[in-house]
């Protein structure tokens, strides 16, 4: 059964390609993929991972000093290029271990350091849904028939009431000091001892990160000479992210892709549609699959020009008693 738990993500992750790949077939995503610009994709690509890397490690270094665990920005930026290494394989992976990089670094507890993360995360998970639902006042989108924009909104309705019956609950109650574990109480610790302004300060923090996060589609098409409307990006790429952060298959592989086709191949035009005789769907299939490759051996480039500078340092038995 832990062989089968282990497996089964990467199981659907296949089964999800292998079923795009019949839909699509590998000649034609590959034509459509050759409608990019190749100097301009890996502009792009070493673009866009540099901005995200350093902003995602700013904002981190900002959450990481501001509950209590000082350091600076270079090491936060190196700890957060080594965990690249784990998060090839799996986000919820490199979350763990750069939650154990910064409990060796920053010595502090690993459920102090997890806190703060998952603190970020959800944050993270709010901020972006708050985005898509800002963009439905500025666009209308009707897939299919189906008007999304109800939905989104009604999703970020139940996500602002989830979130602030949370924050009540454990920042008002006694809900944590009668958890009998002392790791369950400082897992929970950041949230615990945060006010609204925090969460705010946080968003605001990890609003440059999101900034490009939400409109990178809208670049990476003019890369391969098509155009998808900026206002559609910022509203549905959001619901993307999320439903690729849902931990069913490694890094949303598979999900992303079916997502990605479902929600822009409807609003992709172009010259290149009509001369090369490729499908939007083909397009957008080409787009996310070279953009997550490319992706994924940037981190892996990272993650192995960092890891011996994360893994240089000795753990004192006190440290996880802190």
């Amino acid at each position: 059964m832990p062989l089968l738990r282990r497996s089964l993500p990467w199981l659907i992750a296949a089964t999800l390609l292998y079923l795009l790949f019949r839909r699509y077939p590998l000649s034609d995503v590959l034509q459509a993929a050759s409608l990019a610009n190749a100097g301009a994709f890996a502009g792009f690509i070493l673009v866009y991972f540099s901005f995200t890397s350093l902003a995602d490690s700013w904002s981190l270094n900002k959450n990481l000093n501001h509950f209590g665990a000082q350091g600076t920005f270079g090491k936060t930026l190196r700890l957060r290029l080594a965990a690249n290494l784990a998060m090839v394989l799996n986000f919820g992976i490199g979350q763990g271990i750069l939650a154990y990089l910064i409990r060796q670094h920053y010595r502090m507890s690993f459920a102090r350091s997890s806190s703060v993360l998952m603190f970020q995360m959800l944050n993270d998970l709010y901020l972006t849904l708050t985005i898509s639902f800002a963009g439905t006042f500025f666009t209308e989108v009707v897939i299919g028939g189906l008007d999304l924009v109800p939905w989104i909104r009604a999703l970020w309705a139940v996500a602002t009431v989830a979130s602030l019956c949370g924050y009540f609950i454990i920042r008002y109650t006694n809900l944590l000091a009668r958890m009998p574990w002392q790791v369950a109480r400082d897992l929970f610790h950041t949230f615990h001892q945060s006010g609204l302004e925090d969460y705010f300060r946080v968003m605001l923090w990890r609003l440059p990160l999101h900034c490009a996060g939400v409109t990178y589609m809208y670049f990476l098409a003019l890369t391969f000479g098509v155009h998808i409307p900026l206002e559609k990006v910022i509203t549905l790429l959001p619901l993307t992210i999320a439903i690729g952060a849902i931990p069913i298959t490694p890094s949303g592989i598979g999900t992303v892709q079916v997502t990605a086709i479902y929600l822009f191949q409807n609003f992709v035009s172009g010259d290149a549609l009509a001369s090369e005789n490729v499908s939007p769907a083909e397009i957008i299939f080409a787009m996310s699959i070279s953009f997550t490759l490319a992706q994924y051996i940037m981190k892996l480039l990272s993650g192995l020009a960092f890891y011996r500078y994360a893994s240089n340092v000795e753990l004192p038995e006190s440290a996880d008693k802190a």
